[in-house]
């Protein structure tokens, strides 16, 4: 009886294995279907899109649509887009049935540089420098004026005072929703001190915010005289606040 059950056992773990590698081969002969882009996190912004990934691989003569499962190579694929400047990492790029999936994590853009010869690059959120590319569709905080660097791959916002100071400023401003949501402008003056001004999404105002020094104060004021202030008073009213005196703002009359 014993020996029976043992025979029975082998047979039932050969048949599995059998299925399973039929399975396997069958998988192998699958044809991908569909491919399906995710970034990381979800809400990341519009820097880089589905179509913009498919469109590089093709550009690379990758074709995945109508492939063999087992031709399709992923490790390619991932070696491919981690050269993207955008791209932080990729997360993973496998098979689910017949579906592709790639797995991206991006990088988060927060400020978009004009330098003063006029060219365009972008800064993230851990003061990398990266190219202003056509796929580039969000829609993010202004900086120009004096501003005299130009893009080089590599570099960060530690190669240059003025460009670490917008950096500063760009991260306060990116970490505070009510503001990220009031200036859509730094502008670097062209004196000698190279302060900084702001200018905001709604009115016609200059916020002079002078350097760095007390940041999150000048900021805070600020938050403080639009939420409490200017939102009753009017936008308009004012034609320039200036943030440079503690704990205060100079306001000018239009």
């Amino acid at each position: 009886m014993k020996i029976v059950k043992a025979i029975l056992k082998i047979a039932l773990c050969i048949s599995i294995l059998i299925m399973v590698v039929v399975a396997a081969i069958a998988m192998k002969n699958r044809r991908c279907e569909t491919v399906e882009v995710a970034f990381v996190p979800k809400n990341s912004a519009a820097i880089l899109t589905q179509p913009d990934v498919l469109a590089l691989l093709t550009q690379q003569n990758i074709t995945c649509i109508n492939k063999k499962v087992k031709e399709v190579e992923p490790n390619k694929i991932s070696a491919l887009l981690q050269k993207h400047p955008y791209v932080d990492e990729v997360s993973g790029v496998y098979f689910s049935g017949t579906t592709l999936h790639i797995d991206l994590k991006l990088k988060q853009p927060i400020l978009h540089l004009y330098s003063r010869q006029g060219n365009q690059y972008l800064m993230d959120d851990k003061g990398f420098l990266l190219p202003c590319l056509p796929v580039m569709q969000a829609r993010l905080l202004i900086a120009n004026g004096a501003l005299n660097q130009e893009y080089k791959a590599g570099l960060t916002d530690t190669c240059n005072a003025t460009l670490h100071q917008l950096y500063v400023v760009a991260s306060a401003i990116n970490r505070n929703p009510f503001l990220k949501a009031q200036i859509s402008q730094l502008y670097v003056t062209g004196d000698p001190s190279n302060e900084i001004e702001m200018l905001p999404i709604m009115g016609n105002q200059t916020i002079l915010l002078g350097d760095t020094s007390d940041l999150e104060n000048k900021l805070k004021t600020l938050q403080t005289v639009y939420k409490e202030g200017i939102s009753y008073i009017g936008f308009d009213k004012y034609s320039q606040l200036d943030l440079r005196y503690k704990n205060r703002v100079v306001a000018k009359i239009r």
